[in-house]
């Protein structure tokens, strides 16, 4: 039986968004706004598809990566409670970036 994955069509979206993540930090950084909360969003954007793969490793036959994220959840498991809150900082920062972009300036 073969390993179970996600479509295609999910994983260019997923790597889509992280390299609009990326870019929008650096974009960030260059315009100093939200400097160290996107240097930490840059790495982050780096390292969390890492440590997913490597959380997904141990998932069963027949099962793809987001079905073993939720599951490890469920039991409570803290490498999958670890790449959720990973991926929750990346949301909460974007949030956070574009909520900054668009405020209006009051002087």
């Amino acid at each position: 039986m073969a390993w179970e994955t996600l479509p295609t069509w999910i994983w260019i979206i997923y790597y889509a968004f992280l390299i609009l993540t990326i870019v929008f930090a650096i974009y960030n950084i260059y315009k100093k706004r939200v400097i160290g909360l996107s240097v930490v969003t840059i790495v982050l954007s780096i390292v969390t598809p890492i440590t997913h793969y490597f959380y997904s490793l141990g998932r069963g036959e027949g099962i793809n990566e987001f079905e073993h994220l939720l599951q490890g959840l469920q039991q409570g498991d803290l490498w999958g409670i670890f790449v959720t809150v990973l991926y929750l900082y990346i949301l909460f920062w974007w949030g956070f970036a574009l909520f900054n972009q668009f405020k209006k300036k009051s002087y």
